[in-house]
């Protein structure tokens, strides 16, 4: 587990647009690989459907992370967080869950909820230090046949920096 460093220069939010499903593959082939067989279909069907809600953090000019939200009412779930290989450990996987968390919110959601790989110890650690709790794990979930962590959150007012409207 690696400690998160302190952004060092300007990473600003923004929704996702069309223009980005090819930035959205390749991340997901480069974070996802390990657990399932296409991870880049799977990324790309949910960032495209019409209840989910998709940010991207921008350094730049250029894509270097993105998180999906699926609000469910009471409830929201993290379907996809990842950042690019060389932007890990700067905080930027921190930044996305805000953004996300105060999107859930804001969309009435009292409780967060996710699933990552128990093995991905860095996604645990940035989970568990922003208050999640793991509920159940799920031996076999990923296509790959790693368990999984189901994790939720109790969300609360003033989640975080409010993400661009752009």
């Amino acid at each position: 587990m690696r400690a998160a460093v302190r952004l060092d220069s300007q990473v600003s939010l923004r929704r996702f647009a069309p223009g980005d499903a090819a930035f959205v593959a390749l991340l997901a082939e480069q974070a996802f690989t390990e657990y399932s067989k296409n991870p880049a279909r799977y990324t790309q069907s949910v960032t495209e459907r019409a209840d989910t809600r998709t940010w991207l953090a921008i350094e730049a000019g250029a894509p270097v992370g993105l998180v999906v939200l699926e609000p469910r009412g009471r409830e929201a779930a993290v379907l996809v967080l990842a950042v690019t290989e060389r932007q890990r450990g700067r905080g930027i996987g921190g930044l996305l869950m805000q953004a996300a968390e105060r999107d859930a919110l804001a969309q009435g959601a009292k409780l967060l909820t996710l699933c990552t790989a128990d093995a991905n110890l860095a996604a645990l650690d940035l989970f568990l230090r922003r208050g999640f709790r793991i509920v159940r794990r799920r031996p076999g979930f990923y296509s790959r046949k790693q368990t999984g962590c189901e994790l939720e959150k109790q969300l609360a007012a003033g989640a975080g920096p409010r993400p661009d409207q752009s």
